[in-house]
């Protein structure tokens, strides 16, 4: 949702692509290891999860609300197609 006001839009799709990428990346190296820790030691792995949802809030709560927003970037120039503007014309 971020990258939506924070990349430009030439770049959006990629940006998104790459991040979808890691993310799954990463659950899947996450999902390998995670039962054997919930079977030795399940209160540490329900303390990360607690831990990283908690650094996930405070991000979203100081970090985001600073960014600029799509309404007060630069608006892109209307180009008006060439036909359209003759029969205006006439």
């Amino acid at each position: 949702m971020w990258s939506q006001e924070l990349v430009p839009t030439l770049l959006r799709t990629s940006s998104q692509g790459l991040t979808l990428a890691f993310a799954r990346v990463v659950t899947a190296l996450v999902a390998v290891v995670v039962p054997t820790l919930l079977v030795a030691h399940s209160a540490y792995v329900f303390g990360a999860v607690l831990a990283l949802a908690v650094v996930a809030v405070v991000i979203g709560q100081a970090w985001i609300p600073r960014l600029p927003k799509a309404r007060d970037l630069q608006t892109p120039p209307v180009v008006a197609d060439q036909p359209t503007a003759a029969v205006r014309d006439a």
